[in-house]
């Protein structure tokens, strides 16, 4: 019987999803939606973001070429895709996230790339802090991804955001 539901949970995931995602983004994307909820009233955006940035956690290392000789600690990491010096500042300037300024670079980008909720914290306050400096959605958009105005990029989120609506319709994000 356990089986049985489990089967017809995931083919219901792929029918609804339109086959586009699998089960693990799907819950990567639930995590994403639920966490980033209780700090900004943009879960859907910051979800967009996650599919934009990295499939939804398909490609959790980005800006990085292992033969470059450079260290992976510059590159962009995680579901959310951000840099160890964009998660360091966050910290310094939110005071609910002061426990992690002790944390060494090592250990930040371990956090980064292994915990979802981690990422998406910092990446919902990142968010939150080009929100209130942009004033505007457009310009926030632009700026998760370097830049004052990034129309491919806001572009793309605008895309993904209408699968993230999908699913929420769908009901797999409350």
């Amino acid at each position: 019987m356990l089986k049985f539901i489990i089967l017809f949970f995931t083919l219901s995931i792929s029918l609804v999803a339109g086959n586009l995602f699998s089960a693990k983004q799907i819950k990567n994307l639930q995590t994403v939606y639920s966490v980033s909820s209780k700090i900004t009233k943009y879960p859907s955006t910051i979800a967009s973001i996650a599919l934009v940035e990295s499939s939804a956690g398909k490609n959790i290392i980005g800006d990085w070429n292992k033969n470059s000789g450079t260290s992976l600690l510059v590159a962009s990491l995680g579901i959310l895709q951000i840099r160890l010096n964009t998660c360091k500042w966050v910290i310094k300037k939110e005071k609910s996230l002061y426990k992690y300024s002790k944390y060494n670079d090592s250990k930040l980008a371990g956090l980064l790339l292994t915990d979802i909720k981690f990422s998406t914290i910092i990446a919902s306050y990142y968010f939150e802090i080009l929100r209130k400096s942009r004033h505007q959605y457009f310009p926030t958009i632009s700026g998760y991804n370097g830049g004052y105005y990034n129309r491919p990029y806001y572009d793309r989120v605008i895309k993904a955001k209408k699968h993230i609506s999908s699913l929420k319709k769908a009901g797999y994000f409350k």
